[in-house]
């Protein structure tokens, strides 16, 4: 079973495993850091069936937000929850968006999943404008995160999140500055600028 098997497997009962919890972290904690205007252009990497695009619509109607995952069943999902949203069946490390596409890019608890991170950041930075915001975010901590994805196990058990070093080396190698760790127990997210 590849991720994508896994991802695609775990569709039809995503939505089942949501956490209230999870939306205030997004909403208190999360959304404030994108800084959103009525003007941006957001990307929601690894959307899954839009469990952000949900919380993000609910103060900031007039956001234009693509949502892209690389699972077909959640973009499906996705599509059927927001028929009005514009979803992309796309793997983050290889985008078919032109360069400076997006002002903002958020990836909410997926950046573990990621098989090649430091190609996944290179496309992300690609298709930011200059000065966007990146946020990669976790509603839980990294030990929790970590201990989770050895819990469920098989595949997903080795998706681990890099130390913060390794993080800060694979941004700032993509052309990301301005970085900022907030990393305790109840979140781990970084928002870079490009």
């Amino acid at each position: 079973m590849t991720r994508k098997d896994f991802f695609n497997k775990c569709a039809c009962s995503w939505d089942n495993d949501k956490n209230p919890l999870d939306a205030h972290k997004i909403k208190t904690t999360v959304i404030p850091l994108l800084d959103l205007k009525n003007n941006d252009v957001l990307l929601d990497v690894a959307c899954g069936t839009g469990i952000f695009i949900e919380t993000v619509k609910e103060k900031n109607k007039n956001i234009k937000i693509t949502g892209i995952d690389f699972a077909q069943n959640m973009i499906d999902k996705a599509t059927k929850k927001f028929p009005d949203m514009n979803f992309v069946v796309a793997d983050v490390a290889n985008m078919s968006f032109d360069d400076n596409s997006f002002s903002k890019v958020m990836c909410l608890n997926a950046f573990p999943h990621f098989e090649d991170k430091n190609k996944a950041i290179k496309e992300i930075a690609r298709v930011l404008k200059k000065d966007g915001v990146f946020i990669l975010a976790h509603t839980n901590s990294k030990h929790n995160i970590d201990n989770h994805h050895k819990k469920v196990g098989g595949l997903i058990a080795e998706d681990i999140l890099p130390d913060n070093e390794t993080i800060n080396a694979i941004l700032t190698g993509n052309g990301f500055k301005n970085i900022e760790f907030i990393d305790n127990d109840d979140v781990f997210i970084i928002k870079a600028s490009k």
